[in-house]
C-alpha cells in the first residue's frame, strides 16, 4: 500500500521556481507515494505551473498513483482559466 505525501506550494510558483517544484514532486513520485498538492499559498502562477501539474497528474496516474490538487488559491485559478483549462475541485484535477 502506498503512502500519501503532501506537497505545499507557496508564494511564487512561476517559471522562476519551476525546477524546485519539479524536484519536490518528483521525489514523491520516485518514492511511489500518492501526492496531495496544497496550493493555498500560491501567490504567483503561470503556464509553467499548469504544465507541471498536468504532466504530474498524468505521470502519477500512469503508475497507478493518486495525484490531487487541493485549496487552489486565486492566482492558480486565474492561471488555469487563462490557459483554457478548468479545475475540477471535486476530483482535485486540472482538465
Amino acid at each position: 500500500m502506498s503512502t500519501k505525501s503532501i506537497v505545499i506550494l507557496k508564494e511564487d510558483c512561476s517559471i522562476k521556481n519551476a525546477r524546485r517544484i519539479v524536484v519536490t514532486i518528483r521525489e514523491v513520485f520516485d518514492r511511489g507515494e500518492h501526492a496531495t498538492v496544497d496550493c493555498s499559498g500560491v501567490e504567483q502562477a503561470d503556464i509553467s505551473l499548469i504544465q507541471l501539474l498536468v504532466a504530474s497528474q498524468r505521470t502519477f496516474h500512469s503508475r497507478g498513483l493518486h495525484f490531487e490538487i487541493v485549496n487552489p488559491a486565486h492566482p492558480l485559478r486565474a492561471a488555469v482559466a487563462r490557459a483554457g483549462f478548468q479545475l475540477d475541485l471535486a476530483a482535485g484535477q486540472i482538465c
